[in-house]
């Protein structure tokens, strides 16, 4: 197995040495991405090559090669299928297909389908960043086909990212501020009324006895 990897190694320098890569190590990119008429789920994930060959082989030592991916392609196919555990509401979204594929950089790049999420909330969990190191990050951006729904930087140590969703994998709308809860406050039925003050001359004094007879009040 070292000599084969040594051979692979020695053929891939051949090949790609030299060239430069857009992904530092262990910083990852993440599109999520609901497609319109009732589409599915698309991820969309970019790593380097030894990134890559740390959470999908367990390698720590040199990035995995152009030829060593060709070789092992149905290995990081299986490790794009699980780098993500997705979640609507209460229900465990399963992968439908992934494909893997090298960028004219050499990164690597993985394409993963799910089915349409229709529960909120929408959950995804790194679950890839448990074989990295704790500088290791993902910029998670998730859309819908209208929306966007929101960004998140996952850490090893916070792989969660939550955001709702409507039955259509849209944002939900936001409900307007303070207006209307303002107005109705002001003209609360239950409030009660202050009675009119009435005029001095508005009503006349009642008469008051004196000596048995009436008398008119004031005299």
């Amino acid at each position: 197995m070292v000599k084969a990897r040594a051979a692979l190694l020695a053929a891939a320098a051949l090949l790609v040495g030299g060239r430069a890569q857009a992904h530092d190590p262990f910083e990852i990119t993440t599109d999520a991405h609901v497609s319109g008429d009732r589409g599915g789920l698309t991820l969309h994930t970019t790593m380097s090559l030894r990134t890559a060959g740390r959470a999908c082989l367990d390698a720590a030592g040199a990035a995995v090669t152009a030829a060593e991916l060709a070789v092992l392609r149905p290995r990081f196919e299986a490790c794009a299928r699980s780098f993500f555990e997705l979640r609507a509401g209460d229900t465990d979204l399963r992968p439908l297909t992934a494909r893997v594929a090298l960028t004219v950089e050499e990164d690597l790049e993985m394409w993963v389908t799910f089915p349409r999420p229709t529960r909120s909330p929408l959950v995804f969990e790194a679950a890839g960043l448990r074989r990295l190191p704790p500088r290791a990050g993902v910029v998670l951006t998730a859309t819908g086909a209208r929306t966007f729904l929101g960004q998140k930087v996952l850490r090893p140590d916070d792989r969660l990212f939550r955001v709702p969703i409507t039955p259509q994998a849209e944002a939900p709308r936001s409900t307007p501020g303070g207006a209307g809860a303002a107005s109705s406050s002001r003209s609360s039925p239950g409030r009660p009324r202050r009675a009119p003050r009435a005029g001095r001359r508005s009503a006349p004094a009642p008469a008051r006895r004196r000596g048995g007879r009436r008398c008119p009040a004031g005299r």
